[in-house]
């Protein structure tokens, strides 16, 4: 794990995050001048918001530790202003800035709370004002585009980019006319796996991307979008728009999914549990060696997975009308419902085992003989 993750994580466990970003947010002379981001500009043409929360009948094979975890997260979602829904915001006259990617209302220099996918999880940081100011008068002109946009870092994570990137080019894709130019970041532009996409889906090819770099942006009409979390449906949709086949019923492939030390969570006796996978027929893989294509061949053929709770699992989503059943490992201090929510969704066969608390490193411990027990009981149940 790097120095200065494990250096970060250690001050934030002595002073808040809260207060990190309250200094760093609120303290700085770009909030002062911009002012708070106006929660309302332009026009909705979809404003769905979600509330019901489901276990899928499993309380009682999630066990209580599980279940309590799962619901303080969907809770945390709850009491997040605007974050269980999903949007398509069109806004006129808006100016899309390069670091951040916040859109801009020409007219008053009131910065668009909306023009950032999930910004309601923790706000992005104001760009600079005095930068603005300079380049508002150069900026590159289109009469429209879709801003494609997530909390700054979130371009760099699989699971952002299959979730909430591709699944706003859906969203795209079903409500806004014609062939509007897609407008995203250097940073996912220069992705393999989006380079991989663009590769797989003839409709990702014949699509206009415009790269967001040092240039201001100005369009007549601007679409900014948010992606519900977790939802069945848009996950079928970004299935379909990648171009994935039916799986073979008959490709039984067992796959442990491993994380090495440089990625956030990982199990610390890996050695261990990883020869108990082998003993059992597993192949051990690091999704983060294989391109999208070898992960949708490799991920349709498989009919038991095990793995860290991590973005490879959402994997699961190339199973395709065939049989799988997940096997996730979980910290105690950790226990997100994402991929038994995407698992369930898919038709697919769940259970997990939690592990220790995460120490500062982020890495967890899994008791041996629990896991070849569950393991066990997983490949015996046939589900």
């Amino acid at each position: 794990m790097p120095l200065k993750f494990t250096v970060k994580k250690t001050l934030f466990s002595i002073i808040p995050f809260s207060f990190f970003y309250f200094i760093k947010k609120k303290i700085s002379v770009d909030y002062l001048i911009f002012g708070k981001a106006k929660g309302s500009a332009g026009r909705y043409l979809v404003n769905d918001t979600k509330t019901e929360f489901t276990l899928y009948g499993m309380e009682k094979e999630l066990g209580s530790e599980v279940v309590r975890g799962f619901e303080d997260c969907y809770k945390t979602y709850v009491s997040r202003r605007g974050l269980l829904r999903k949007y398509i915001l069109e806004v006129n006259d808006c100016i899309i800035e390069p670091e951040y990617g916040w859109g801009i209302i020409a007219n008053d220099n009131s910065l668009v709370f909306d023009s950032i996918s999930n910004n309601a999880w923790i706000e992005t940081y104001h760009p600079s004002y005095f930068r603005y100011k300079k380049n508002k008068l150069h900026t590159i002109k289109y009469p429209q585009l879709v801003s494609i946009n997530i909390l700054k870092g979130g371009e760099n994570n699989y699971w952002h980019f299959l979730h909430d990137l591709l699944g706003e080019v859906v969203m795209a894709k079903k409500v806004l006319p014609g062939q509007i130019p897609f407008l995203i970041s250097k940073t996912l532009a220069e992705k393999p796996f989006f380079k991989s996409a663009l590769l797989q889906s003839s409709y990702l090819a014949q699509c206009t991307w415009i790269i967001r770099d040092e240039k201001y942006i100005e369009a007549g009409k601007a679409y900014f979008i948010q992606t519900m979390p977790n939802d069945n449906e848009q996950f079928f949709d970004v299935r379909n728009m990648l171009e994935v086949k039916e799986s073979n019923k008959e490709k039984q492939r067992k796959i442990f999914l491993t994380r090495n030390k440089s990625r956030i969570r990982f199990v610390n006796n890996k050695a261990e549990i990883e020869e108990i996978a082998r003993q059992y027929g597993f192949e051990i893989v690091d999704a983060d060696n294989l391109s999208l294509q070898q992960q949708i061949e490799l991920f349709g053929e498989t009919r038991y997975l095990v793995g860290i709770h991590g973005a490879g699992l959402t994997n699961v989503l190339f199973r395709r009308n065939a049989p799988l059943h997940l096997l996730e490992l979980l910290p105690k201090d950790y226990l997100q419902p994402h991929y038994f929510w995407i698992s369930k969704g898919m038709g697919h066969s769940y259970s997990c085992l939690v592990g220790s608390r995460s120490l500062y490193d982020t890495s967890f411990y899994v008791e041996p003989k629990k896991f070849e027990e569950k393991l066990a009981q997983v490949l015996d149940s046939g589900i």
